[in-house]
Order: C-alpha cells, then structure tokens, then sequence
C-alpha cells in the first residue's frame, strides 16, 4: 500500500512539475526539438535524407526542426517541399522568409532563433549555442557565436503565435 502511495505521489510530482510540450512558447519548442537531436546521423552529408547521399543537410535539419515544432517554414516551391537553403537564409531581404509574415532579423539572438552566415544554419538552443547538421551528425557547439570564421552574421526570429 505503501508503494502505491509513494508511486501515486511520484506520479503527481512529475505532472505538475514538468507540464507538457504545449507549455512551452514555439522558440523553446524550436530549441527542445533541435536538442533532441544531437548525436543523430539522420541529416549528414552522407544520409540519404531528402536531398540524396553526399549534399549538405544543415537546412533540411533546421526545417524539420522548425516543422515539427508547430512552425512555419519557407519553401522554395508551394507543390513540393522544398524549404530554402543556408544561402536564403542568410538573406536579410528574403522575400521568402518576408511572405510568410512570421520571420523577422534580430541583432540579440535568443532560444528558437536560426543562426545563418549564409553557408551554414543554425538553431539558437542556449546562450552563444547552437545546435545544427554537420558531416557526421547533428552537434550542439558554440557555431555563430565564435568569431572570425564561425560567426553568423544572421539571426532570424519566428514572430507568430502559436
């Protein structure tokens, strides 16, 4: 009985405690969702992902994030998915990020934010940490926030509600 009791507490504990995903604004989704992919080899250059073997996959990653967090992503053509790539983000005057009306440049990255220098993305998780797809698989490091060479020049904010 005793058992059941410490079980039933535990059990109520951890629901009000934790709450649920929909607690959560649509960045910290974004950041959560990123996260949980480290160490994944699902979006590497040598995956299949999409895109086929041997081609970079950082903006199929930071799109699926964005995707499965409830956001809207850009894409290049409205009959297929087609999201836009590191160049197009990297655009402050994209057309395509201005259209979907819910992106918007900030110069004070935070959680949920995409990180671009136009070659590479990038989604904000922490403070001056990103996490994105690499080579051999997705990394959390300290990529856009470490100058010269891997700086983003570029932060985007995804403005709508949820």
């Amino acid at each position: 009985m005793k058992f059941v009791f410490l079980l039933l507490a535990v059990l109520v504990f951890v629901h009000l405690d934790l709450g649920s995903a929909s607690d959560l604004s649509i960045r910290e989704r974004i950041a959560a969702v990123a996260k949980g992919y480290e160490g994944s080899e699902k979006w590497s250059f040598k995956s299949w992902r999409k895109v086929g073997r041997n081609k970079w996959k950082c903006n199929i990653f930071v799109a699926e994030v964005i995707e499965e967090a409830g956001a809207v992503v850009p894409h290049r053509r409205w009959w297929k998915w087609t999201p836009i790539g590191a160049e197009e983000w990297g655009k402050a005057d994209s057309e395509y990020l201005a259209d979907t009306g819910c992106w918007e440049t900030t110069t004070s990255p935070g959680i949920g934010d995409v990180a671009t220098d136009g070659k590479h993305v990038a989604i904000v998780t922490g403070d001056e940490e990103t996490v994105s797809a690499t080579y051999d698989k997705v990394v959390r490091n300290d990529w856009g926030f470490d100058p010269p060479k891997r700086e983003a020049d570029l932060f985007w904010r995804y403005t709508c509600d949820d």
